[in-house]
């Protein structure tokens, strides 16, 4: 009987903490040159975000891609990119934000 009940909740926890990570690496190929970048304007430039939400690590809902927080945003030019990652053990939530003109 205590075994039954140790496999209850060591099955179900082992599941829930066994969620996969996501990391952005930059490949240098699309690289911004942030000495260039006005961090003073921030708060004056145009911002748009994308975000995708994943399901238990099988379901996925929505797109973090760069064009569709620049087309959010309506922006013609993006200057920064910024990735927002938040997770638990039952969904993730990956997010493109885009700074620009």
């Amino acid at each position: 009987m205590t075994r039954r009940i140790v496999s209850l909740f060591l099955i179900p926890l082992a599941i829930a903490t066994s969620a996969c990570g996501a990391a952005y690496a930059s490949n240098g190929i699309n690289s911004a040159n942030l000495q260039t970048v006005d961090f003073g304007r921030l708060s004056q430039m145009k911002t748009g975000e994308s975000c995708a939400t994943t399901f238990l690590g099988l379901f996925t809902d929505g797109s973090a891609l760069i064009s569709d927080a620049a087309r959010a945003g309506g922006l013609r030019k993006v200057d920064l990119v910024e990735y927002k990652v938040s997770a638990n053990p039952l969904f993730s939530k990956q997010c493109a934000i885009v700074y620009g003109t």
